[in-house]
């Protein structure tokens, strides 16, 4: 429904890659935004990778 503000939905994904010889790292972000009635719901996701090894 085009006047039901709470039906919207919104995301981004980014990624940076940075290496250097042996040296290879890659940080991968998402966040999505959604809201209802009463409030703006914001859901966030960081992911870092060491070469192909996702570390913590």
């Amino acid at each position: 429904m085009a006047d039901d503000f709470t039906s919207t939905t919104r995301g981004s994904t980014w990624a940076m890659r940075f290496h250097q010889g042996d040296w290879d790292t890659e940080i991968v972000t998402r966040t999505e935004l959604t809201c209802d009635e009463q409030e703006f719901l914001v859901s966030a996701t960081l992911d870092a990778f060491w070469g192909r090894r996702r570390v913590v």
